[in-house]
């Protein structure tokens, strides 16, 4: 029989828990953004002092709680984490959605808020918490992001899309919503692994504002051949690209350096030719970016000028720009675009996915 705990004995629970502990991890810069923690297995990481006086701790839950607006089931047997806010011995804010042990992020922004993303997996799909915080422990954001669930031909097993999340700055956070097939076709077709991503900049009074993705930052940063918000650049070795991003070569012919966000061509296609100082030649970012194709390809005509290459038919629409001494690819269909960055060797590499190449 479930165990029904109220809401006092909860916090009675939680304070219990939380009068004998210090700080074992403290954050000595003002503006930081964190590392991505999975707090069921990194538990032993926290708790996590900010600089600005909060607290981030993982504390172990039960399996079933009432709460004033909510019931929620926990699907941990009361065995795992979920992460809470404390100033000083004062709980601010547990970050709760129907699954433990999920993946937390967090920052300090200039003004000395913190925001943090909670996004547990289970059954399924994910459910993304964001939340913004005072350094006086005022919650002055509080949302919560998740797809259009369905009960599978399985009879039981409850699906959606899953999400990406990432801040890539202390207030600009990427929200990505996962490619998800509704129908009938086997449980592992329907998850694509590709996001339609939305970046938004976080203000201090909780306003969420979509931002532009194409910008002078993205022009800049492909002059010097880079992509904006894309881990390692053009040049970069394979040794330094790995301690950049975490991924590896899947085929055994072709040389493509594949990262849960993008992927990177090199010097040779072949596999055999690569080594630790092989040289990135073209980067793609793998996560599209919603925008219509007047929309995008105005943008990127406003920071490069004309396209020096473009191949338009009935399954979408690619335009190469020069950027420097570079080439930027957009290509796009259906309201969404990616983006390729490469030398003139690496760009025409990408051709057979890109549908366009340079002379």
């Amino acid at each position: 029989m479930k165990n029904l705990i109220k809401i006092s004995t909860l916090f009675i629970f939680i304070l219990g828990f939380v009068v004998s502990f210090n700080a074992s991890s403290v954050f000595a810069a003002k503006e930081l953004v964190s590392e991505t923690y999975s707090i069921g297995s990194e538990y032993r990481k926290f708790p996590i002092k900010l600089p600005n006086g909060l607290t981030i701790q993982a504390l172990k839950y039960p399996s079933y709680i009432e709460l004033p607006d909510k019931e929620i089931e926990l699907n941990n047997n009361g065995s795992g984490y979920i992460p809470a806010v404390f100033k000083g011995q004062k709980l601010i804010i547990a970050l709760l959605n129907t699954e433990v042990d999920g993946n937390i992020q967090f920052t300090v922004t200039k003004d000395n808020d913190t925001f943090i993303y909670y996004k547990d997996f289970g059954n399924g799909m994910n459910e993304l918490n964001l939340v913004g915080i005072h350094p006086n422990g005022e919650v002055f954001l509080n949302k919560h992001f998740a797809g259009v669930g369905e009960i599978t031909y399985l009879g039981s097993f409850f699906s959606g899309p899953h999400i990406y999340s990432e801040f890539h700055s202390a207030d600009v956070i990427e929200i990505g919503m996962e490619r998800y097939s509704y129908d009938d076709i086997e449980f592992e077709e329907k998850h694509s692994e590709i996001y339609n991503s939305v970046f938004y900049s976080l203000s201090k009074d909780g306003k969420m504002k979509v931002i532009d993705y194409i910008d002078k930052d993205f022009a800049n940063l492909a002059k010097k051949g880079q992509l904006k918000w894309v881990p390692g650049s053009l040049g970069m070795t394979l040794e330094s690209l790995r301690k950049k991003a975490e991924g590896d070569f899947e085929s055994v012919k072709f040389a493509e350096f594949l990262s849960k966000t993008s992927s990177y061509l090199f010097s040779s296609v072949n596999i055999n030719d690569i080594n630790k100082n092989s040289k990135v030649n073209a980067i793609y970012r793998k996560n599209p970016i919603s925008g219509s194709e007047k929309e995008l390809t105005q943008k990127m005509q406003t920071h490069f000028g004309n396209p020096v290459a473009k191949n338009k038919t009935k399954d979408g629409y690619a335009y190469m720009y020069k950027a420097g001494e570079y080439y930027v690819v957009i290509q796009g269909k259906d309201g969404v675009a990616n983006f390729y960055i490469g030398t003139k060797y690496g760009i025409n590499a990408f051709s057979k996915k890109t549908g366009v190449s340079i002379k």
